[in-house]
């Protein structure tokens, strides 16, 4: 009586739920028993007991979490919501938005220089493999006229 009708219908609601979680497991254990027919028949029957209790609590949890208002009439606003009120979907992500500045390129080959632009750090890239490519160095495969 002190929280009114929200808090009634908020354990209906959650009724439900368990009647929904003991009705899966219900027929969880009537897979059980239908696979211990096959590797253990004399567990079979515990399964199917099993699954029975849980059909009856599913049951009784459905009418119950009925009988407190939970469950709601379809409302959109309800299929969203859990029994306590929080929000079940999750947010859309925001995407992040392209930025049109200019890159600038500050390559170090082991000197001082910083380069300023895209086509100088290139043209300094170029340079120094081309450097590299024509030393010789001892043991080195050579190339030239045979």
């Amino acid at each position: 009586m002190l929280f009114g009708e929200g808090f009634k219908e908020s354990i209906g609601n959650m009724l439900i739920a368990l009647g929904r979680q003991a009705s899966v497991q219900s027929l969880m254990e009537v897979a059980k028993g239908t696979a211990a027919l096959f590797t253990a028949p004399k567990d079979a029957a515990n399964h199917f007991v099993a699954a029975g209790l849980f059909a009856g609590a599913a049951a009784t949890a459905g009418f119950a979490g009925k009988a407190l208002g939970g469950g709601g009439g379809g409302s959109t606003a309800k299929a969203s919501t859990s029994p306590s009120g929080t929000p079940q979907t999750a947010t859309t992500p925001q995407r992040e938005q392209a930025e049109t500045s200019s890159m600038v390129f500050n390559i170090n080959f082991g000197g001082a220089v910083i380069y300023d632009t895209q086509r100088a750090a290139e043209q300094a890239l170029a340079d120094r493999i081309t450097n590299l490519q024509n030393t010789r160095r001892r043991g080195s495969p050579r190339r030239g006229a045979m």
